[in-house]
């Protein structure tokens, strides 16, 4: 639960700075410097989320995770990175073209484990 309370609440953050950096809402500060504050602080938790024989239930956590743990803990840990920069550039004033290819990179990281690692969303 405590992992898909975090993922979720990251996915969420995701969205609204998301929103902002496609102009579909527009851009707030505060906001974008609070979404990127709650990924930075929760995207550094994933590999401890992902304790072994922790699979199952609800968890869309692929079993693969485990077999190739060293790649995804590199792959969090790059995540983890990518978010903490994003953090920094917002809380740092940085303009939003900065953000925006910041926000990009870290959408590219995040995506990279949930292709390999997370079972496919099944479309109804």
């Amino acid at each position: 639960k405590e992992r898909m309370d975090a993922m979720k609440e990251m996915g969420d953050v995701m969205k609204v700075m998301g929103d902002m950096v496609k102009g579909k809402h527009p851009f707030e500060r505060e906001a974008f410097v609070e979404s990127s504050r709650v990924v930075a602080t929760n995207s550094p938790q994933i590999a401890r989320l992902f304790p072994e024989g922790s699979a199952g239930g609800k968890s869309e956590a692929l079993p693969r995770i485990w077999r190739e743990w060293e790649e995804f803990e590199a792959l969090a840990e790059r995540t983890a990175k990518e978010a903490e920069t994003l953090h920094e550039l917002s809380t740092n004033g940085a303009d939003s073209r900065t953000l925006r290819k910041q926000f990009v990179t870290l959408g590219k990281s995040c995506k990279s484990c949930h292709t390999d690692y997370r079972k496919k969303k099944e479309k109804h």
